[in-house]
């Protein structure tokens, strides 16, 4: 079946200008996701969604193929990564005639994220019965439970009625997030509407390799995490 692997990286960046070939460990930030994609071998093609020539270069230079540039109406900051998504599968499949059956979406902002959690959330995607889509997650460090709202005068309560607040934090139940890092879903099913979160499975990662990179200080903390998985 084959496998489209879909890196999206647009040349704007409000938090972060330049961020998707922001030096990251010596070589550009994306790099870092084309090698682990490639170097997972499950990714199939792996092309970069990009609508700078910048970033284009960038990304052939480190291995992935860049087939189009991408449409100023989907490099906006309110373009969403599915549109970009079935926009990619949809110009790949007129291009060569032949049918996506797997799309894998991985972000550039999350370099951590290596080549086995990519195979691995492939794997489960594979192995699990539907196709259901698969978006790797992280464990919630501050719970739910213990958010609260700030009142005009000053009053905290709690976000989620009285009854969420434990005891103690540690009673909280463990929740996950999304890290950004790896979505995996049938093409066909994204091309006709569908999301990456309907009836979606969990990979979890842990937060170490889950760093998702928005603005100084997410790339500050990514580089020292880098810096200290290589010390160890």
């Amino acid at each position: 079946m084959t496998t489209l692997t879909v890196i999206p990286a647009r040349g704007g960046s409000k938090g972060l200008p330049g961020k998707n070939i922001i030096d990251f460990g010596g070589r550009p930030l994306i790099h870092w996701t084309i090698a682990a994609a490639v170097d997972s071998g499950v990714c199939g093609q792996v092309i970069v969604s990009t609508d700078d020539a910048a970033i284009a270069q960038a990304a052939v230079d480190g291995g992935a193929s860049v087939p189009f540039l991408r449409p100023p109406a989907l490099a906006t900051d309110k373009a969403n990564s599915l549109d970009v998504v079935r926009h990619a599968i949809q110009a790949l499949q007129d291009a060569s005639g032949g049918k996506i059956a797997t799309i894998i979406l991985l972000q550039p902002t999350s370099p951590l994220r290596d080549a086995n959690d990519i195979a691995r959330a492939h794997r489960l995607f594979s192995d699990g019965a539907g196709r259901r889509p698969v978006v790797s997650v992280c464990a919630v460090k501050f719970q739910p439970s213990w958010i609260f709202d700030l009142a005009p005068d000053g009053g905290l309560s709690p976000a989620f009625g009285a009854d969420a607040v434990a005891n103690r934090r540690q009673d909280s139940p463990q929740r996950y997030m999304p890290n950004g890092a790896i979505y995996i879903a049938d093409a066909e099913a994204i091309l006709s509407g569908g999301g990456f979160f309907e009836g979606a499975q969990g990979y979890v990662m842990p937060r170490d390799r889950s760093v998702d990179i928005d603005d100084a200080d997410d790339l500050e903390l990514a580089r020292f995490r880098l810096t200290s998985a290589s010390r160890s």
